[in-house]
């Protein structure tokens, strides 16, 4: 009889435990759904969220691009003028500097708003890197920032849109110099990746980015940055999505942030 009550005790606890792992089994697959459907609601509200913005901003600049060209342009023209004193002159530079942001502004909020349609092509990255350099030298010259170039893969082709990629390098590289304080640097670093794509890391040596920022960075109008709209890293993220990939960002200990994306290389196959 003592052999029988062991027999059910132990019997008893078996079921017991299958008991236990069932219901954690389920409450697993439970917690995995909801957590799906919650992040589902999430990327809706967001899209819903962003394809308002954008339809706001499209509406915005297009009734705010007619007048600052007829201002600008007024300002332009003053300033050319021989009668214009020297007070006067200073007033309409600074007319005309804010007109110019205000038209970079009205520009990527249009950016935003349109549909972007992409042309893959085959490019090098030699090619990428120089253009890169050659639009942003202006910049960097005039604050002194020195650009650093660490790569020795540029023979290698990608498949993107070359404007596109284009235009996400000169709106991260401008992100970096904001945030570079006079005589630092910015290094621009193109490497192999493990997922076989070619990756690309710009790293600034400024303060890093806030911590409250980082989770809404590439968001439209999230900018805190004087002058800033943020409207440049949510395109850049945008085009890079479309590519597959997508923008990361991480604060450097020693300082300073690294945003990071990943691009196709082409494949050619031997003949």
């Amino acid at each position: 009889s003592l052999f029988l009550q062991r027999h059910e005790s132990n019997a008893l606890l078996l079921d017991s435990m299958l008991d236990l792992l069932l219901l954690l089994g389920v409450g697993m697959i439970v917690g995995v759904t909801v957590d799906r459907e919650r992040q589902e609601h999430y990327k809706a509200q967001q899209a819903e969220r962003l394809a308002a913005l954008g339809q706001t901003a499209a509406m915005m600049a297009h009734e705010i691009k007619s007048p600052l060209v007829t201002i600008g342009g007024f300002a332009h023209m003053l300033l050319r003028h021989p009668t214009v004193e020297r007070g006067d002159q200073q007033k309409l530079e600074i007319i005309a500097t804010e007109v110019e942001r205000l038209e970079r502004l009205v520009h990527d909020a249009l950016d935003f708003a349109r549909p972007m349609a992409f042309e893959m092509q085959c490019c090098q990255v030699r090619e990428l890197l120089d253009r890169a350099r050659s639009v942003i030298q202006p910049q960097t010259g005039l604050r002194g920032i020195h650009l650093v170039e660490e790569s020795d893969l540029e023979e290698l082709e990608l498949s993107c849109d070359r404007e596109k990629i284009q235009q996400v390098f000169i709106n991260l590289l401008d992100n970096a110099i904001q945030y570079t304080p006079e005589g630092g640097t910015i290094r621009l670093r193109a490497c192999l990746a493990p997922t076989g794509k070619l990756r690309f890391e710009i790293y600034d040596s400024g303060k890093g980015i806030p911590e409250d920022m980082l989770d809404i960075l590439f968001e439209p109008f999230s900018s805190k940055r004087k002058g800033g709209s943020g409207l440049g890293l949510a395109i850049a993220q945008r085009i890079v999505q479309a590519h597959g990939s997508c923008i990361e960002v991480t604060n450097l200990p020693e300082g300073g942030a690294c945003f990071r994306f990943e691009l196709p290389l082409v494949t050619h196959t031997q003949p």
